[in-house]
């Protein structure tokens, strides 16, 4: 998986992460990603403000996910699968 990018006259294929490279990023625990891919709220330790998007990657910087942050953590906006 990954995305398409136009690179020295030609089209390159860049990982997830490079899509959403300008947003906050916050890296999951194995367990974190279980329960995000369950489509469970997390309560992570970044400083978001309500609403704010943010990346979520495992811990092999590999993108699992986008969510919204809000009381209570983070709920997810977009999930993707064990690819």
């Amino acid at each position: 998986r990954g995305v398409l990018a136009e690179a020295d006259g030609g089209v390159v294929l860049l990982p997830m992460a490079a899509a959403v490279a300008a947003m906050p990023q916050v890296g999951l625990s194995p367990d974190e990603v279980r329960r995000w891919r369950q489509g469970q709220r997390l309560n992570v330790r970044a400083a978001l403000g309500a609403g704010a998007e943010v990346a979520l990657l495992d811990e092999g910087g590999e993108l699992v996910g986008v969510g919204v942050a809000g009381e209570g953590g983070v709920k997810p906006k977009l999930v993707f699968p064990v690819g």
